[in-house]
């Protein structure tokens, strides 16, 4: 069997504080694959995105991403093939306007401005919000803000797209503009959420991480419906399956 595009054998990571995130992972990820990371608060979640994206590296185990095995040498290509958007988009926009944030990437990796500038064009479009282009990231709504957050990513075109809470705070309307934005994201996708209907709406697999391990991984579903399992993790069910 072919590796997966994402494989995390044994892997672990402590803080410097020595709090353990991650004990002895082991799971895998395909290509073009949806996955739900979920659990309760500390469960690891952030920590599993973070390595993912290159901002930490395994203290044990061995992680492999496109094909590159997690080490100091290869974080620069890792980084290009994974896109993260962080928690608070605000951490993502900094410049004047939104068309320069989501064009600030494809010009650090070499692209000309006109290039640069249509790459983030194609983004703003790619997630339905090319209309707040010219404004600046202070005039969005929360909606907004993550809308714009995720197209800065996406104009790197990365193989990869790690989401860290991607809903938190949106209202009903912007909830449901981002899923179907990211359902229209043909991507490999691995979204971490306390937001068990997005992930039933967006993901057909679920990693549920408890304690910074593993519980239980496979078809969203399926564990949804196991109600001792989402116990023992202190996850709610989504409502209505």
């Amino acid at each position: 069997m072919a590796e997966g595009l994402i494989k995390f054998t044994g892997v672990s990571f402590s803080y410097p504080c020595g709090r353990q995130a991650l004990a002895g992972i082991d799971c895998s990820i395909e290509r073009g694959e949806s996955i739900g990371l979920i659990g309760a608060n500390g469960a690891g979640k952030t920590s599993f995105l973070s390595l993912l994206a290159g901002l930490y590296l395994p203290q044990a185990g061995r992680l492999t991403i496109c094909g590159l095995e997690a080490s100091a040498k290869v974080l620069k290509q890792i980084r290009q093939k994974v896109g993260f958007v962080f928690q608070n988009p605000d951490n993502q926009l900094f410049m004047l306007t939104v068309l320069e944030d989501v064009a600030f990437g494809p010009l650090n990796k070499g692209l000309s401005d006109s290039a640069a500038v249509s790459a983030a064009q194609t983004a703003l479009e790619a997630v339905g919000a090319a209309e707040i282009g010219a404004r600046a990231p202070y005039q969005l709504s929360g909606g907004e803000k993550r809308l714009a957050a995720l197209a800065s990513v996406l104009s790197m075109q990365p193989e990869i797209l790690a989401l860290d809470e991607p809903d938190a705070g949106l209202d009903s309307y912007s909830r449901r503009r981002l899923i179907n934005t990211l359902n229209n994201i043909d991507t490999t996708k691995i979204i971490a959420t306390h937001d068990m209907n997005l992930v039933l709406d967006t993901c057909g697999k679920v990693i549920l991480l408890n304690a910074g391990a593993i519980l239980a991984q496979g078809a969203a579903r399926d564990i949804f419906r196991n109600a001792g399992l989402l116990a023992a993790a202190r996850i709610e069910p989504p409502a209505g399956l």
